[in-house]
């Protein structure tokens, strides 16, 4: 039996509606039940159990919602009588808890003492639901008159402190001899318990009652064992514990010895946990967390360290005097050599910083984790796995941490490859065996490696070595996804676990890129791969998984612009041989032929990411002319009509048109090509009409390599072409075989490439309109779409600079809009008011002219309108 205080919300529901419905079905059940505050009767307030007894779902309800019963002033309740009823279910349970024992003690009627474990399950679920109600009445959120409208004395706490003994009976015989039929009494027994010491915490702070009673029950072994079962144990035991001791150094004055009984309290109980228990963790988990039982210890570490900073690393007054009392423990633990627990190290380290820890040395990790018992399954005690609780206490907020040495840093990079990454999974092709809950919070995988850049940084060898690592680590987990796409798979034919777990894996390890220094000061042509093989794995996993919310995609589509802003930063700050020889190197191959024509999705991502990070004008300035003039069309041409990846396509396109954004004098050569490619007017087109997200995407671009064109140095370009022995002309005389290739280069200029890019685009919508020779074949809404992207790029373009150009495309856009729009004067009206909005953007000194050609344009307009006729 799976128990759940609060059900998954409803993703769709507005935060204020889930609680307008919450206060409606709150309502309707005490109006229901008699407990509505006008009609409550006054017998409530005497015996209220007796009067009325909530069911089983009506409690379910009070739980669910119990966070909005007690502060939303709608929720009309009388709350005395509702917290007497709940109290009437916790004091019945310990008569249901008798029975269940004397079922115990009589070991021959099998078959009752089933059904009664069956009964006593279901009971305590309600238990933990009503007391979970309770709980809330004594938060400091919850308002005054309902805390006020509780009474709560010492014979209340007496009963707690009885059934949580009862419950620990019940729990420690059900662990002892546990069985499958078991797991359902085991689970409502476990979260019945929490439950009690959570809210056994809350009331502590009530000052008329004696708080001696609750320090027994939560310093007794008995309970402290239990406290280790399941992670709802640990997280319930640990949160009641941090309350309970921020409670006595409240109530200070009230008695004695409150340092050293905190101090107990924490170091001896919260700081150290029982022995790790695999199959009793097993039993309380489900099948995915049972799996990997050093999930559970990592999930309790994480419940401890955050309940230690909680405490020892507050501002309050009470933590002053809580480190006091914790150094002088710790001390005196040391004068006698008894070794810190794991979970103790974290104590130490919010102390007084962690000291330098030799993690290349197994031999004394496995001797402390033995000595301290760490678990019961010596299986688990894996020097590897060690050094990654061991690292718990570095990562403690704490500025006197000495850090590890070269050798430490990389033996806990080791460590969390195999224990976190899980390559040795990976490499062997155990994918089943693989566990993406170690990727993520609330284990602690994030600060891990932040822990490793953090202590590496500053060192350039050790960065280099971590470097290296960390790219070892990404090949292999890039040609693992390789091989799945292999062959041109489809998607829905690759395992989606391992595939998942990789994808975290990669989104991971960027981790380490984060931080500037520690991609630029080491090798940023390595970096630039490692990043670029995350991107890959992350980017492809997206874009063909579907079962994903919202809120998911919103998230992974923020990573994956951060890690193409990496990207494209760290090209931007390569030297410029580094940009020459990784383009030659690593970005050629990759588009080659034979390596495309496997058409294998992973390697399209790969090349991507490559492509992406070269993809800006900071790039394509350094990049050498051979280079430009031979390859770089020539990549954004595989790029863009590849046949499996819409988005590479888009970044072959920002690739082309970044030659234009650097101004280089050379650029205006690869306007023909742009134009053939985007704006085809030929019949049949050279590369094919191109697809319409291509189109979008150039309209929305073609303006600012416009005005990037315009400034090119015309001066420059010249002497290219003319003289000789410039690599322009070398290049263009191999291709064409011939003397004359050059010659046929005197007439671009960069003002003459933008007209053909104008005419271009006139031409392309006067045959999606229809008024040349040229036939299309497309549909009617499809011709549609296209014309409006390439006249809305037409008129885009009235914000260019040169006259010229600027009379043309005025003359293009008017035409358009008077001729070829004549019959349809709603859509001329629409079309006018968008070329006034693009007027208004106008800068620079065009804008006159413009201004004055756009006045103009609405004379014409009301002029050529139809006149009506009486």
């Amino acid at each position: 039996m799976s128990f759940a205080i609060v059900g998954p919300a409803d993703t769709a529901v507005t935060a204020a509606d889930a609680e307008n419905a919450a206060v409606s079905r709150l309502n309707t059940l005490f109006r229901r039940s008699g407990l509505y505050l006008s009609t409550a009767s006054m017998q409530l307030h005497v015996i209220p159990e007796t009067v009325y007894r909530v069911s089983a779902a009506d409690v379910a309800t009070l739980a669910e919602n119990a966070r909005v019963l007690t502060t939303n002033k709608d929720v009309n309740c009388d709350f005395g009588a509702l917290s007497g009823v709940l109290w009437g279910q916790v004091r019945d349970m310990e008569f249901g808890v008798d029975a269940y024992f004397h079922l115990l003690d009589d070991e021959r009627d099998a078959p009752r003492k089933k059904a009664a474990s069956q009964r006593l399950s279901m009971q305590l679920t309600v238990l933990a639901q009503a007391l979970h109600t309770l709980r809330h009445f004594e938060h400091p959120f919850a308002r005054p008159e309902v805390r006020d409208s509780v009474n709560i004395v010492r014979k209340d706490v007496e009963v707690l402190v009885r059934l949580a003994s009862k419950l620990a009976r019940i729990l420690d015989d059900v662990v002892k001899n546990i069985k499958d039929s078991d797991v359902g009494l085991f689970r409502s027994c476990e979260a019945a318990l929490s439950f009690t010491e959570l809210f056994a915490s809350a009331v502590a702070s009530r000052s008329a009652l004696d708080v001696q009673p609750l320090i027994s029950l939560f310093n007794s072994d008995i309970i402290w064992q239990l406290s280790g079962v399941g992670v709802l144990s640990v997280e319930s035991y640990c949160g009641a514990l941090c309350s309970l001791i921020r409670v006595l150094f409240a109530r200070g004055n009230e008695f004695y010895g409150v340092e050293r009984v905190a101090t107990q309290l924490l170091l001896h109980r919260l700081a150290r946990r029982p022995p790790f228990n695999a199959e009793t963790f097993a039993y309380t988990s489900t099948r995915t967390l049972a799996a990997n039982p050093r999930y559970g210890i990592l999930r309790y570490m994480s419940i401890v360290k955050r309940s230690v900073e909680s405490l020892l690393l507050s501002s309050e007054a009470y933590a002053a005097q809580l480190r006091h009392g914790c150094t002088k423990a710790v001390e005196k633990m040391n004068e006698k050599k008894n070794p810190l627990s794991f979970y103790q190290i974290l104590v130490l380290a919010a102390l007084q910083g962690m000291p330098r820890v030799d993690f290349t040395e197994d031999a004394p990790l496995v001797q402390r984790a033995v000595t301290t018992q760490l678990c019961t399954n010596d299986q688990i005690i894996e020097p590897d796995f060690l050094r990654i609780l061991m690292a718990h206490g570095y990562m403690i907020p704490k500025k006197e941490h000495v850090s590890p040495d070269h050798a430490s840093v990389i033996s806990l990079l080791n460590s969390l490859a195999v224990c976190i990454v899980q390559i040795p999974l990976i490499q062997s092709g155990e994918m089943s065996r693989l566990s993406h809950l170690l990727l993520r919070p609330p284990v602690q995988a994030v600060p891990l490696v932040r822990l490793v850049v953090a202590v590496s940084d500053g060192d350039a060898a050790v960065m280099r070595d971590v470097l290296r690592k960390v790219r070892e680590m990404l090949e292999i987990i890039y040609l693992t996804c390789f091989s799945f796409h292999e062959r041109a798979q489809l998607p829905k034919k690759i395992p989606h676990r391992p595939w998942h777990f990789l994808a975290c894996a990669a989104e991971l390890l960027f981790e380490f890129f984060r931080r500037d220094t520690f991609v630029l000061e080491t090798d940023p042509t390595l970096a630039l791969e490692c990043m670029s093989r995350i991107y890959a794995v992350r980017a492809l996993y997206t874009s063909v998984e579907n079962n994903k919310t919202e809120q998911e995609k919103k998230s992974i589509l923020v990573f994956l612009r951060s890690i193409g802003r990496r990207l494209l930063f760290v090209s931007r700050n390569m030297l410029s041989t580094e940009i020459n020889v990784f383009f030659t190197d690593v970005i050629l191959p990759c588009v080659s032929k034979k390596n495309m024509e496997r058409r294998n999705r992973q390697h399209y991502a790969l090349v991507e990411a490559y492509v992406r990070s070269f993809a800006s004008a900071a790039v394509a300035l350094v990049l050498s002319d051979e280079n430009m003039l031979r390859h770089w069309v020539d990549t954004a041409l595989v790029c863009i009509k590849n046949p499996l990846s819409d988005s590479l396509a888009v970044v072959g396109l920002d690739f082309l048109c970044s030659a234009f954004l650097s101004k280089r004098a050379i650029a205006p050569l690869f306007v023909p090509t742009y134009v053939t490619l985007v704006c085809p007017v030929s019949s049949p087109a050279r590369y094919g009409e191109p697809p319409l997200f291509l189109a979008r995407h150039f309209a929305r671009t073609v303006r600012n390599c416009c005005q990037a064109l315009e400034q090119c140095d015309e001066r420059a370009l010249s002497e290219s072409i003319r003289a000789p022995n410039s690599t322009l002309n070398k290049i263009v005389s191999e291709i064409s075989l011939g003397a004359h290739g050059a010659g046929s280069l005197d007439s671009i200029r960069p003002v003459s490439s933008v007209l053909l890019i104008v005419s271009a685009l006139f031409d392309k919508v006067c045959i999606l309109l229809g008024h040349t020779a040229a036939i299309t074949t497309a549909a009617r809404q499809e011709r549609l779409a296209y014309f409006q992207v390439y006249y809305s790029a037409l008129i885009n373009l009235l914000q260019c600079c040169t006259s010229t150009v600027l009379h043309r495309v005025c003359a293009s856009v008017e035409t358009v809009l008077l001729d070829h729009l004549r019959g349809v004067p709603s859509v001329q009206a629409q079309w006018y008011k968008h070329i006034e909005n693009v007027v208004d953007c106008v800068q620079g000194i065009g804008k006159p002219s413009v201004a004055e050609w756009f006045v103009m344009l609405g004379k014409k307009m009301t002029e050529s309108a139809p006149q009506a006729k009486l």
